[in-house]
């Protein structure tokens, strides 16, 4: 394993080449070091990068362009919870099957976020970002309209079929149900048809 940037730093003219220090200010040393661990000969340990320490391994890999380490960071990713601080990440590394991914949870579960978390995205999101989620918002909103109307169409077929199929003059397909009326209870036959009819009306409503 191998860093590019590691390479042309210390190979060029560049400060670090010239004092042969690397400053690191983007995670702790322990985290560096780790990380450092990892590029020796034979030292390479897929199993070393989880979700303990999966987010400071990222931000190395990309910036040093170490692909491995970045492929695996992106394996451990996907097996965790979505976010949308993992969407952002991933949009911020280039993760395209992890972007995917949180892009079309968030999309589905967009209205269960904190609206901080959501001001957040879009102060701090890159354009494209934004302009994919939104769009992916408005693709699932257009679809669970779809949705909902066609299980409306549904309902109201059993609904029909049902009030066809069950006669309102057989007493055996009666129910009793009662009504409560300025304090007086009133109990009547009712259709089962009729309290089918009714039942599903309401779910339709309700969509």
């Amino acid at each position: 394993i191998a860093s590019p940037v590691f390479k042309a730093m210390l190979a060029s003219n560049m400060t670090e080449a010239q004092s042969l220090r690397i400053p690191i200010d983007m995670v702790t040393k322990e985290q560096f070091l780790e990380f450092y661990g990892l590029l020796k000969p034979l030292a390479w340990n897929a199993n070393m990068i989880s979700e303990a320490n999966v987010d400071a391994m990222l931000l190395l890999s990309d910036y040093y362009q170490v692909k491995l380490i970045k492929a695996r960071c992106e394996k451990v990713l996907v097996e965790m919870p979505v976010s949308l601080a993992r969407l952002m990440q991933a949009d911020t590394h280039g993760l395209q099957p992890q972007y995917e991914r949180c892009l079309k949870e968030v999309s589905a579960n967009f209205h269960k976020y904190d609206v901080n978390d959501v001001t957040k995205l879009l102060d701090m999101g890159s354009s494209s970002l934004i302009r994919d989620v939104l769009l992916a918002v408005h693709r699932e909103y257009v679809r669970n309209k779809e949705v909902l109307a066609e299980a409306s169409n549904k309902l109201a077929e059993v609904r029909n079929q049902v009030c066809n199929v069950i006669p309102s003059n057989l007493v055996p397909g009666a129910v009793l149900t009662q009504t409560i009326y300025f304090g007086e209870t009133t109990v009547r036959e009712t259709p089962v048809r009729e309290v089918v009819r009714d039942s599903v009306q309401q779910v339709i409503d309700l969509l």
